[in-house]
């Protein structure tokens, strides 16, 4: 599966009070991220926060994330979502999957990189513009 509760459990860690600890995590980068900021950025963040927190999210599940993707490639002006956004859009973070527990947690960190960056990013964003308005 590819949601943040599967990082717990590839790693030995399942419990509920991890996994509850993780999706927290997961809802307050992606608030952050949502807050204030433009549609594409918001949907962005909203589905890659979406698709991690889910119990059931498995790696076909991903293909929602594509439109993200192509938000960030082609809308962003900052290199790092773009970097991170053109590897999820190959399939090499997957191919972990052949090798099991726990390398299968890869894609997962690699979803959840791309909601921290993009995050970072929009906030980034956010207070450039505020701080070009009130100058």
């Amino acid at each position: 599966m590819i949601n943040i509760q599967s990082v717990a459990a590839n790693l030995g860690l399942h419990s509920p009070w991890v996994s509850a600890l993780l999706i927290g995590l997961v809802m307050v980068v992606a608030l952050l991220g949502a807050w204030h900021v433009e549609l594409w950025r918001w949907l962005s963040v909203a589905l890659l926060g979406s698709v991690l927190i889910t119990p059931h999210a498995y790696a076909y599940d991903a293909a929602i994330l594509l439109l993200p993707i192509w938000l960030v490639l082609f809308r962003s002006g900052n290199p790092a979502p773009r970097i991170i956004a053109a590897t999820l859009a190959v399939p090499l973070p997957f191919l972990s999957f052949l090798f099991g527990p726990p390398w299968t947690v890869i894609p997962t960190l690699v979803i959840f990189a791309f909601l921290c960056v993009l995050s970072w990013d929009n906030q980034r964003t956010r207070l450039g513009e505020a701080a070009a308005s009130v100058a």
